[in-house]
């Protein structure tokens, strides 16, 4: 995503913790301070699916 950067804050840090995440807006994916478009866009009215 133009413009866009990741910052580790504090408490990731401290907790060891990561996080990837797909915006539905822009139909980008970010992980590990990496970003890549992935797939189709959605919005409200539209029926989305989690796999965990």
């Amino acid at each position: 995503m133009p413009g866009s950067t990741y910052v580790e804050d504090q408490e990731n840090k401290e907790n060891k913790s990561w996080g990837c995440a797909y915006h539905g807006d822009d139909g980008h994916f970010f992980c590990s301070g990496s970003v890549k478009p992935y797939g189709p866009t959605y919005t409200a009215g539209d029926t989305i699916g989690c796999y965990l």
